[in-house]
């Protein structure tokens, strides 16, 4: 933390936030976002790693600062204010690379989170029906496709196998199947603050968050213009971006034009947001996976028990209306083990060279991208050969 003084301090499994000002009915809040040197997967929450050795996470401090000031320039309404430095000043991306600094948090503006309790096996979305708070965080996660190969581990491709969703759902052609590479960009959405996230239909989300049509295609607009800029800035720099995440805050009575009263809100275009792989260049001749997704791809490799115990348990917690499908893992004695130190280091170094990439500046400690992520590479097979000896 910095010298700045809290009013309240909220802690996550790999975030923490230092409330500024609280928000109110009427008014917005501000606060600091602290990234812990954790991770999480699959919504196990902080996952455990060895000894003396943790994630290095100003990653997501850096580029998500850059990607908010890009959408900003773009005229797009952010949340973000600044980056926070340990002696507690806010500096924008070229002032905090410029400052050598110590950057431990980003500023940003600080909306009221509705309750969704859970009730009776169902989740209760009845304070998004008129409620009085003239801003709050809208309780959907937007996802955008780009067209081309699907991510690994897309849960489109998952959903659209077990029939819970089809082609027509997304305007893909009748004859399009589950896994071939899209012909074009698609948007999906999920609830956001469910113990396990579900994909609903966009009339069926928009109904639950208390959304107009007007409104709900102002948030679409939103999503979609942010991944678009996001999208096309990594690719100039040698990034392939296939699926990322945006989320969003409603400030009521303040209208933005084209995107009405929403803002761009948490973390955007960041390795947590986005699935991605770094293209082949220099020494580098195979595309190199550079996100969250490598860890969790990682686990299953070492954990494999473990992950399919939690799929499993997440389906039937769905079917049957419960929110213990952690607790049921963890009777069944599976749990996590850590990744090697080497493969954590690997990952830091990767992702550190992707946002001074990314970024065009020297943010972090990290080797030139290709060297990277074929250290990377090598710590992939290395752990793939240790699993199957």
């Amino acid at each position: 933390m910095n010298n700045t003084e809290y009013s309240k301090k909220i802690e996550g499994s790999v975030k923490s936030i230092g409330v500024i000002i609280e928000p109110t009915i009427h008014n917005i809040g501000l606060a600091d976002f602290y990234v812990k040197n954790d991770y999480s997967v699959s919504d196990w929450g902080k996952m455990p790693l060895p000894e003396g050795v943790g994630i290095d996470n100003r990653a997501l401090l850096f580029e998500a600062a850059y990607n908010f000031e890009l959408l900003a320039k773009a005229g797009l309404p952010v949340c973000y204010k600044g980056l926070v430095t340990d002696k507690g000043n806010v500096m924008n991306f070229d002032e905090a690379v410029m400052s050598g600094g110590q950057i431990v948090a980003m500023r940003m503006d600080f909306a009221n989170v509705l309750p969704v309790p859970f009730v009776d096996g169902r989740y209760d979305y009845s304070r998004y029906q008129n409620p009085l708070e003239s801003n709050y965080m809208v309780p959907v996660e937007w996802i955008f496709r780009e067209a081309g190969p699907l991510a690994d581990g897309s849960s489109l491709v998952k959903r659209m196998k077990k029939g819970e969703c089809t082609a027509a759902d997304y305007g893909l052609p009748a004859e399009y199947k589950a896994g071939n590479p899209l012909p074009f960009r698609v948007s999906d959405a999920s609830t956001k603050y469910e113990k396990d996230d579900r994909y609903l239909s966009g009339r069926v989300l928009r109904e639950m968050a208390g959304l107009s049509e007007v409104e709900w295609k102002a948030c679409e607009d939103l999503h979609i213009d942010a991944a678009k800029i996001v999208v096309e800035h990594a690719a100039s720099r040698g990034i392939k971006v296939y699926d990322g995440k945006v989320e969003m805050f409603r400030i009521r009575h303040s209208i933005n034009g084209r995107y009405n009263n929403f803002v761009l809100a948490d973390f955007v275009g960041t390795k947590d947001e986005n699935r991605r792989e770094v293209l082949p260049y220099g020494n580098l001749n195979i595309p190199v996976p550079t996100s969250k997704q490598a860890k969790r791809n990682a686990h299953k490799l070492l954990n494999p028990a473990w992950a399919a115990a939690v799929d499993e348990e997440k389906n039937l917690a769905e079917e049957e209306g419960r929110q213990d499908w952690k607790e049921r893992v963890l009777a069944t004695g599976l749990k996590p083990t850590a990744l090697p130190g080497w493969y954590i280091e690997a990952d830091n170094n990767l992702s550190n060279a992707v946002v001074n990439t990314i970024c065009g500046k020297k943010a972090l400690l990290a080797p030139a991208l290709d060297d990277a992520a074929l250290e990377f590479l090598e710590a992939k097979n290395r752990l793939e050969d240790m699993v199957n000896m």
